[in-house]
């Protein structure tokens, strides 16, 4: 139970973004949106990018909103560099583009 805690405590939401999320380059459309029943029920998006699946852990205390927003079939770009994620959705005007900073919740 400590060993738990204590693993829990140093974890950080932001360092997690800027070391797993920012390096990568996606330009794809969601395949799935689900929460990941084997690691505590966090958000988890599958993104076809490419060749392969890109898979994206969010978080609860993910604070843009993105989780929330994206649906299934939205195609997803983000530039290498950047925690950007441009969504673009089908049957809507592909000039209209919604964008989310993805970032964490303060203290997190």
């Amino acid at each position: 139970m400590y060993l738990s805690f204590f693993i829990v405590s140093c974890f950080n939401c932001n360092d997690y973004y800027e070391k797993e999320i920012r390096p990568l380059k996606i330009n794809g459309e969601l395949k799935k949106k689900n929460r990941d029943k084997n690691n505590n029920g966090i958000p988890r998006l599958v993104i076809g990018n490419n060749d392969k699946n890109a898979i994206i852990t969010l978080y609860d205390y993910e604070a843009s909103g993105l989780w929330e927003f994206i649906q299934i079939g939205d195609i997803v770009k983000k530039e290498e560099g950047s925690l950007t994620f441009n969504i673009y959705r089908k049957g809507m005007n592909y000039t209209d583009i919604f964008s989310f900073d993805i970032k964490c919740k303060d203290g997190y």
